[in-house]
């Protein structure tokens, strides 16, 4: 399923990432465009497409972020960390958690299934939407609606 979407994103603020760092969409927009890939660890296309968008990552450096957002529960957050360890993920893995406490990242953003990807523009809107994996060629036209 796709969508064409138009609208601004939600402005969720300090994210928190698998090692503890903050994460401000805001901000790293101003940087380049974000896709912004949510999944779970219980959603077996998800774990099916992180080693895509991992190993299609660097292609895309120059053109886009790569941020995946995991939407379990907060005391997760040992586990995501320990399975993105173990899978040698290198992309920034955002938490369900926002300023330290467990936020909702899903209802903000509307997620109806996972996994899920959005573009967000450098201008903040979120211009395109995605439900499902998304193979190597899919990926490609999503980057290119960034530019």
């Amino acid at each position: 399923f796709r969508m064409v979407i138009a609208h601004r994103d939600p402005g969720v603020p300090n994210w928190i990432d698998t090692e503890g760092r903050a994460f401000t969409l805001a901000e790293a927009v101003k940087e380049k465009p974000v896709l912004l890939v949510f999944w779970s660890l219980f959603c077996g296309t998800c774990r099916d497409e992180l080693p895509i968008l991992e190993q299609e990552q660097p292609k895309y450096a120059d053109k886009v972020q790569i941020v995946t957002v995991n939407l379990d529960e907060a005391p997760r957050a040992k586990t995501v960390k320990g399975f993105a360890k173990q899978q040698g993920f290198t992309m920034r893995m955002l938490l369900n958690k926002i300023d330290g406490k467990e936020f909702n990242v899903d209802t903000a953003y509307k997620i109806k299934a996972t996994p899920a990807l959005y573009l967000v523009k450098k201008d903040g809107t979120i211009a395109y939407g995605h439900y499902g994996a998304i193979n190597p060629e899919e990926l490609a036209e999503v980057v290119a609606k960034a530019e």
